[in-house]
């Protein structure tokens, strides 16, 4: 037998992730739960960091194949590394664009 209480909230147009970080930072406010009280999260908060973290590991692979495939082409991982480090530039420059425009 297992006791249950559960917590529910409507958030109201708030995205996920933002209302997830919420109640993550208030459940480490509040400290480690007492001896045999386990907390979980439920609902859509599970699924939404599980696909954020597949997409972090397939984002890594996808640089690190086209690092690889550069140095096959080039045959020089310094210029390798020279083409995959403007990056996060040319990712900046088209944030600043859509910013600018009014995109989202």
């Amino acid at each position: 037998m297992q006791r249950v209480i559960t917590v529910t909230a409507n958030i109201g147009g708030a995205d996920l992730g933002s209302v997830a970080q919420q109640v993550m930072k208030g459940i480490a406010e509040l400290g480690a739960p007492p001896p045999r009280v386990g907390v979980t999260l439920r609902g859509q908060v599970v699924p939404m960091q599980q696909m954020l973290d597949g997409l972090r590991t397939g984002l890594l692979l996808a640089v690190v194949v086209i690092f690889l495939l550069l140095a096959a082409n080039f045959q020089s991982l310094k210029l390798s590394f020279i083409v995959v480090s403007t990056v996060p530039a040319v990712i900046a420059g088209v944030v600043v664009t859509l910013w600018l425009t009014g995109r989202r």
